[in-house]
């Protein structure tokens, strides 16, 4: 699981709209995906003010100092099935959300994680379950062509079906990437 450039531009692009990073949750502990050329670019796109301030984030660690520097996510958190990697929060998206974690973060982030869930839509219902109300959920998953990677490759038509006003959201936006 890891931020790539088309998911940090998506994050960025978002963030540039007004959408609230502020307590954010990962599923899985991210890494960063990210060539120097590609931090370069995307901070000259998206946050001119981190030019040359750059050099200590490194290609296949973990993310965090990314998030919280591009987006402005102030309290970040991990939601992964164990604490193997450093997750702050340990629970098995096969199984239904405690209460407890309903409605807690202004974003919730899946770079890569619900395809390898079984019980995809209590996995799904979690996450939106997780989002605070007037929130952000991203969801990056494999459309196509990844025959052995998890157990499903997604549809977008899953996305404009699920997210929509009689579930209690509106599907932002939507990007297919090749």
């Amino acid at each position: 699981m890891g931020i790539i450039r088309s998911n940090a531009a998506f994050y960025l692009d978002a963030r540039a709209r007004g959408v609230d990073f502020s307590r954010t949750l990962t599923l899985g502990r991210q890494r960063l995906y990210l060539s120097p050329a590609d931090l370069t670019a995307l901070a000259a796109r998206y946050r001119p003010d981190l030019r040359g301030h750059l050099d200590d984030l490194r290609y296949g660690e973990p993310a965090d100092e990314f998030l919280k520097r591009f987006l402005g996510v102030r309290d970040l958190q991990a939601l992964d099935h164990s604490a193997y990697e450093g997750a702050a929060i340990t629970h098995d998206l096969n199984a239904p959300l405690p209460a407890h974690l309903h409605e807690q973060f202004d974003a919730v982030i899946d770079s890569g994680t619900l395809e390898h869930v079984f019980n995809l839509p209590a996995a799904i219902a979690s996450c939106m379950q997780l989002v605070k109300r007037g929130g952000t959920l991203f969801l990056s998953s494999p459309a196509n062509n990844m025959c052995g990677h998890g157990f499903y490759q997604v549809s977008p038509e899953l996305f404009f079906r699920l997210f929509k006003d009689a579930n209690g959201f509106s599907l932002g936006r939507l990007v297919l990437v090749t």
